[in-house]
């Protein structure tokens, strides 16, 4: 047996989500006779192989400070429970913990990282019985965490029920009613690290989830993080309103592309919908006049110092600097405040915070988790078909369509009068990229898995996506370089000169425009080449 040196014990523990600002409610147990209430701040950090090898064979490793545990924590998860090993706080890790991964893997020792940071505002009620003995620990954690692999940052509140140690069983299928009477759900991820890592449609996957649930997984995943970016967006940080703006796009492009899937009406997905489209509007605004302003600062840095640049580059990337100031001032006012989570719907002029906007997306994905995938089929005798066919009918269809848009717009590719033609075929093929990295292998889901869901699919559906996106914005760009070169009454002779200007290069970003746009075509025979049934 393995000289562990550490004080083991079994966890029996649920989890809950929290939608809202419901407070922890005060629950009835039997022989309960007081209840004492603690505050505490924890910081764990979670360490792993640089393959993962610890948290594939369902073993998690952290070191904690705060709370009453602090320390080092060595947990596998069974049928019966959370078996956990404990060694004292101590800045190395400790032997014993060094001694159960090496019989574990039946090799040399493993070397381990830093793999994930997570901060936990907890409070928690301690339910005693006369004896002064732990009944159950109920624990309400606003959670920020934080994957070091890519830097993903996640926050979510939920709700702890752990039994005390000798406790019967028994008390925890008497809280949960009245955690669930209280705004609760019961939680479709198992872990706080597993959460983190954006492990919960993998771990759905493993256990032959519905697609409903599947979906829901992947929509609560990307509420975490819309939730958590709150203080980047505030703050303007680099790129914080582009990577934000893309996690509110992917929600929707879930939302529309799963519709069908998801089992709840139109009614019910309104909120999370209305919500989303609200803060993409306002997170759209900020990035459309950045990227205008990018676009033209790298055009004007090309330039030597001729008569019309300085002008031009105060008319053009100046005004495109001040619009977004302006909008990026309209998105902090607007999600300033919290909002009202119980409000049915999102009124333009509203605030719109992003925890609001969150906590509808989570609410749709467990509304999603909740139905029946037996109840949309056609035939309600049949068993519904597996995700994976699913997934891999529902790619085929979108591929299918953005081929007939482009060869009924076939013409817009080389003519950049009908470029704006091609927006539709743009939205398709990201919708398309982003199915494939939330649902398929770039998710981490296991196989197998059907040929489209794959990291080709994902990467052609990206190469259409910059391409015509390119295209796109060069031409907007060529669009305000030609309202530089419209004539002014009484103009001055520095006006010629930046209308001269403007021109010129306006003629070169239309060049450039209709030469990314040459490439669609063939970019999109293959993305459609990874069509199942061609």
């Amino acid at each position: 047996m393995t000289d562990h040196g550490g004080a083991a014990s079994l966890e029996i523990e649920r989890k809950y989500e929290v939608l809202g600002d419901e407070p922890l409610p005060r629950i009835e147990l039997p022989g309960a006779a007081s209840v004492a209430e603690i505050r505490a701040q924890m910081v764990a950090r979670y360490w792993d192989t640089a393959d993962r090898d610890l948290g594939r064979a369902g073993l998690a490793l952290r070191s904690r400070s705060g709370g009453s545990d602090a320390g080092w924590h060595l947990k596998e998860r069974g049928p019966n429970g959370v078996r956990e090993l404990h060694w004292p706080a101590a800045e190395e890790i400790p032997e014993g913990a060094v001694n159960v991964l090496r019989e574990r893997f039946k090799a040399a020792t493993p070397e381990l990282v830093p793999v994930a940071t997570v901060q936990t505002d907890r409070t928690v009620r301690r339910l005693l019985d006369t004896q002064g003995r732990l009944l159950m620990e109920l624990a309400d954690d606003h959670v920020l965490a934080t994957d070091h692999d890519g830097g993903a940052v996640r926050a979510w509140r939920e709700w702890e029920a752990e039994l005390g140690e000798g406790a019967a069983a028994s008390l925890l299928e008497l809280a949960e009613p009245q955690l669930l009477a209280a705004g609760a759900r019961a939680s479709l991820s198992e872990a706080k690290i597993q959460r983190t890592l954006g492990q919960t449609v993998p771990a759905a996957w493993r256990r032959s989830a519905p697609l409903p649930e599947l979906i829901a997984c992947a929509l609560i995943d990307l509420a975490d993080r819309i939730a958590a970016a709150g203080d980047a967006v505030r703050g303007d940080e680099p790129d914080a309103v582009h990577q934000t703006r893309i996690l509110v796009r992917r929600a929707r492009d879930l939302i529309t592309l799963f519709r069908a899937d998801l089992g709840v009406s139109s009614e019910d997905a309104a909120p999370a919908v209305e919500a989303l489209r609200g803060l993409g509007a306002l997170l759209g605004a900020v990035r459309d006049a950045e990227v205008l302003a990018e676009h033209a600062e790298r055009l004007l840095a090309q330039e030597p110092a001729v008569a019309g640049l300085r002008r031009v580059n105060r008319l053009l990337v100046g005004a495109a600097q001040t619009e977004r100031a302006a909008a990026l001032a309209e998105l902090r006012e607007r999600i300033e405040s919290d909002g009202n989570p119980s409000s049915e719907a999102v009124d333009p002029g509203d605030p719109l915070s992003l925890r609001l906007v969150a906590n509808r997306l989570r609410a749709l994905g467990y509304l999603a988790a909740e139905q029946d995938p037996a109840a949309g089929a056609a035939d309600p005798g049949e068993p519904p078909a597996p995700p994976a066919e699913v997934i891999a009918e529902r790619l085929d269809g979108l591929l299918d369509r953005l081929a007939h848009a482009a060869a009924k717009r076939a013409d817009a590719f080389t003519d950049l009068e009908g470029a704006s033609r091609l927006h539709g075929i743009r939205k398709r093929a990201r919708r398309v990229r982003y199915a494939v990295e939330a649902l398929g292998e770039r998710s981490g889901a296991p196989d197998p898995l059907p040929a489209p869901l794959s990291a080709g699919l994902a990467k052609d559906a990206h190469a259409v996506q910059d391409l015509l996106g390119e295209a796109r914005d060069l031409v907007v760009l060529a669009e305000h370089l030609e309202a530089l070169t419209e004539p002014v009454d009484g103009a001055d002779e520095p006006h010629a000169a930046t209308a001269e200007l403007a021109g010129r290069l306006a003629r070169r970003v239309r060049d450039e425009a209709a030469a990314a746009l040459s490439g669609g075509p063939s970019a999109i025979a293959r993305l459609q080449a990874h069509r199942v049934g061609a």
